[in-house]
């Protein structure tokens, strides 16, 4: 066993280890959240995790990328606070993050 290997051993020992959450999928975004005032002045869209329910804001940039991700493109009007992207997993939980939907917030 290596030195790095035996680190994990102890410091697993000593604090534990932390799971992701088991992802439901069956998460349902609260649709006044998700036209409230971003708490970033560099937010454009908010990103809802199906998996566990978590509510994320992301800049234009990583917009792009998850419209990218859902086979979509960002269109003139939909940022900011238009549209929102859903994922079916995140950094809280074990669904899969790359099922990106874009969402428009008109539709609900």
């Amino acid at each position: 066993m290596s030195e790095d290997q035996k680190d994990r051993v102890v410091a697993r020992r000593l604090f534990g280890s932390v799971r992701p959450t088991q992802s439901s999928g069956n998460c349902v975004p609260d649709l006044e959240a998700l036209k409230r005032p971003f708490s970033s002045t560099t937010s454009q869209a908010y990103l809802f995790c199906a998996g566990c329910g978590a509510l994320y804001e992301t800049e234009e940039e990583g917009a792009e990328t998850l419209a990218k991700k859902a086979g979509e493109k960002i269109l003139p009007g939909d940022l900011p606070n238009k549209i929102y992207f859903e994922i079916q997993g995140c950094a809280l939980c074990d669904g899969d993050q790359n099922l990106v939907t874009k969402k428009d917030l008109s539709d609900g």
